[in-house]
């Protein structure tokens, strides 16, 4: 295909382009998306971040956040990976929504006491709170046959109520919680900065640069080197671990400096 061998997760969708053939390397962004992603009309992947890399600076990530009719997509990233000016790679996760209504039918506030009461917090303990209208395809974090992408209230309570601890998706249009995630998964804190409570790093080793790997996340390892790793979806991450064992190149007497880096 292009000179590109291509990996796919469990829903057929590509996670992972390597070119073989630099001659036909493509230097056109669109035909990653449109190509070989055969991206539908209604999602777009919007240039997020950049930067250069490797001694000469002469190599370059992009990454790109999908988009759903203006709505980002929880966990649709993808990088482009360029080196004298041609993509050498790209990996990623696209989530293929297909038809979605996204008229939310509950207003946000409705969706916060739902919340409130979900966390068993009363509305009059809740100090302030953040919101986001996203899209959360719940295969990708969840115990579910198929793809299930929701319509739903990002929601994060400030309160100093000890149940208060989680990021909630509330969907949209009926109500339920769809998702739910620990504050200390996307705040970036280890214990390698006075934090002990980080469910991942507790966990042990493996599970912490699994979470990593699925959703990214940067800081200082503590060999007092920084870190930045973006998220490539859980497919991707199950599969590049499963190899990365296999090659040994990553064993049980790794510690969590190796993992993060």
């Amino acid at each position: 295909m292009g000179g590109y061998e291509v990996h796919k997760r469990l829903q057929d969708e590509i996670c992972f382009i390597n070119l073989k053939e630099k001659a036909k390397a493509y230097s056109d962004r669109g035909k990653i998306f449109n190509t070989i992603l055969k991206k539908d009309p209604n999602d777009k992947f919007q240039l997020h971040k950049k930067g250069n890399y490797g001694k000469k600076k002469n190599r370059t990530f992009e990454l790109y956040q999908q988009y759903f009719r203006g709505i980002p997509v929880k966990s649709g990233v993808f990088i482009l990976h360029w080196k004298d000016n041609v993509i050498t790679g790209a990996n990623g996760n696209y989530i293929r929504i297909g038809k979605l209504n996204t008229q939310p039918s509950l207003k946000i506030d409705e969706a916060v006491q739902i919340w409130g009461n979900h966390l068993q917090v009363a509305p009059d303990q809740i100090e302030k709170y953040d919101f986001e209208l996203v899209i959360a395809d719940t295969y990708q974090f969840t115990d579910t046959l198929g793809p299930n992408p929701v319509l739903a209230w990002k929601i994060r309570l400030y309160s100093r109520h000890p149940k208060n601890f989680k990021i909630g998706y509330v969907n949209a249009h009926t109500g339920a919680v769809s998702l739910t995630e620990h504050f200390i998964l996307t705040s970036g804190l280890s214990r390698e900065n006075n934090n002990t409570n980080d469910i991942y790093y507790m966990s042990g080793v493996m599970s912490h640069g699994f979470y990593r790997l699925v959703e990214g996340g940067s800081g200082t390892n503590g060999l007092g080197d920084y870190y930045k790793v973006y998220g490539i979806g859980i497919d991707c991450a199950a599969d590049l671990i499963y190899h990365a064992q296999s090659g040994r190149k990553i064993n049980g007497a790794d510690d969590y400096p190796e993992m993060r880096t």
